[in-house]
């Protein structure tokens, strides 16, 4: 077993303790590779990851994670999130639903640049 990991045979549910796994600031974008990486290599099909513990997680880990998880192949599931957290995840997926866009409008007239 790693760091951090239980395994629930009869359901064949794999359990990853984040603040054991990687800390309790989930920080860095790498962070999420690292983390995906150990999920893959797991035999379970669902993954419950426990955020237990964690008391900060930034907008590039959580971007990541959620790109990530949305094109795995397992079943992954968050427990013990705090409210920050939920609400940065949250912040992120809506972020996904409704990107901001940039108009440009073209000039008929050449721009200068000093």
């Amino acid at each position: 077993m790693g760091k951090g990991r239980d395994v629930d045979m009869k359901n064949k549910i794999e359990k990853i303790r984040l603040e054991k796994h990687i800390g309790a600031l989930l920080a860095f974008r790498d962070y999420v590779d690292d983390l995906f990486e150990e999920i893959n290599r797991l035999d379970a099909n669902v993954i419950e990851l426990d955020f237990e513990g964690v008391e900060f997680m930034s907008r590039s880990f959580a971007h990541e994670y959620l790109m990530r998880k949305s094109k795995s192949e397992k079943d992954i599931y968050e427990k013990n999130k705090c409210p920050s957290i939920q609400n940065m995840l949250s912040v992120v997926e809506r972020s996904f639903k409704n990107p901001r866009k940039i108009r440009v409008t073209p000039t008929s007239h050449p721009i200068k640049i000093a």
